[in-house]
């Protein structure tokens, strides 16, 4: 991986890191107490492995690119202005799009750790950073967004 491609892969990842925590915001302020807490836990977890990803590019000497966080903003807010016209609660086919948003999103990010995991140049350079432990993290996050799903699916989908 050249460093011009990790410097552009790890700040995709990024970005969709804020788009998720956004979205995770807004969900935890727009559903019921227990869904929100669902989000609040994931909203923490989400954030501590963005804390992670910005100390691997630290450490890589990769700089933040702005341009794609703010891009990522931007398409967050659209999508949920999308999926709530005029500013209507979200319906449960709402959640539904926006919990799968995430699962792609948290899919895409242990994807990340396993990619980084098949470069041992990248993992030579990031002594005390566990990889397994956040690939671990993320296989556990896609299954409790799977549960979710499939729990707000039955609601959404039913006739």
């Amino acid at each position: 991986m050249s460093k011009e491609h990790l410097d552009l892969y790890l700040n995709d990842h990024l970005a969709g890191s804020v788009g998720a925590l956004e979205l995770l915001s807004d969900l935890i302020k727009e559903t019921d107490p227990a869904r929100s807490r669902f989000f609040s836990t994931l909203h923490g977890e989400i954030d501590a492995d963005q804390k992670e990803l910005k100390s691997i590019m630290s450490s890589l000497n990769i700089v933040e690119s702005s341009t794609r966080k703010a891009a990522a903003w931007l398409v967050e807010t659209f999508a949920w202005l999308k999926l709530r016209p005029g500013g209507a609660p979200a319906s449960n086919i709402q959640l539904l799009q926006s919990i799968e948003g995430l699962l792609l999103g948290v899919t895409g990010k242990r994807a990340l750790w396993q990619a980084l995991l098949s470069c041992p140049s990248v993992v030579a350079q990031l002594p005390g950073v566990d990889l397994h432990r956040l690939e671990e993290r993320a296989r556990d996050q896609s299954e409790r967004l799977q549960d979710e799903r499939i729990k707000v699916a039955a609601e959404a989908l039913k006739l």
